[in-house]
């Protein structure tokens, strides 16, 4: 099977629930069907190139996985996960998703996925009208599927009743909850951070970094 990706790389996650544990990131080239104005991989949607024996054998030294986007749910990504993972037999794989695409083949996913980082879009945020409702966290919770938590970016205080909305309506526990503050780079995260910092403490949620962000500003493949 041919799989395209952007990137593949092993680095430190950054952000989120795992922050801080080495992992290998495969950037798929799925395309994403959002059109986020603080988006920090739009090259990814252009940049497409084969995966090859390389990165299958960067994956099985290295066999705890993040797919990231792009959207990994998006057109093929289903399917190249599943080849790759049937490849790898990783040990571990979180995916990065807006939670947006609810693909016919979600329920082979189930039993090869740790965990389901979903990240909801705000409307507002979009260069575009688009739906961005989170469909996928709503399928997690019908099931009752508990391996997943949510990661905010928070853009500004127009974010905030988004945020509360959505982590009502799906009735998503604090401790779930993760709030990012926007970072195309260094000093655009900085100058979010103190208000996400604000929020997420007097609303008793997790606060994510970047490490990626501060440590190396908008350097790729970090």
């Amino acid at each position: 099977m041919k799989v395209f990706v952007t990137e593949v790389f092993f680095s430190f996650q950054g952000e989120g629930f795992n922050v801080g544990q080495p992992r290998v990131f495969v950037r798929l080239a799925t395309n994403c069907p959002l059109s986020c104005v603080f988006c920090d991989s739009k090259y990814a949607r252009s940049e497409s190139r084969l995966l090859t024996n390389e990165d299958l054998l960067l994956m099985k030294k290295h066999p705890y996985l993040v797919f990231t986007g792009n959207e990994p749910l998006f057109n093929d990504g289903p399917e190249f996960m599943k080849y790759i993972m049937t490849e790898v037999h990783p040990l571990y794989v979180e995916v990065e998703t807006n939670g947006t695409c609810l693909p016919t083949s979600i329920s082979e996913l189930f039993t090869l996925i740790n965990l389901w980082t979903i990240s909801p879009k705000n409307p507002k945020t979009q260069s575009r009208e688009i739906d961005t409702a989170p469909v996928l966290l709503g399928y997690l919770r019908e099931n009752l599927l508990e391996n997943y938590v949510t990661k905010f970016i928070y853009n500004s205080k127009d974010d905030e009743d988004f945020i509360l909305s959505i982590v009502d309506t799906f009735k998503v526990p604090n401790f779930k909850v993760w709030i990012m503050p926007r970072g195309e780079n260094r000093d655009v995260y900085l100058d979010h951070l103190p208000l996400a910092w604000e929020f997420a403490l007097n609303h008793g949620f997790n606060l994510s970094p970047r490490l990626h962000v501060e440590t190396f500003n908008t350097k790729r493949g970090v």
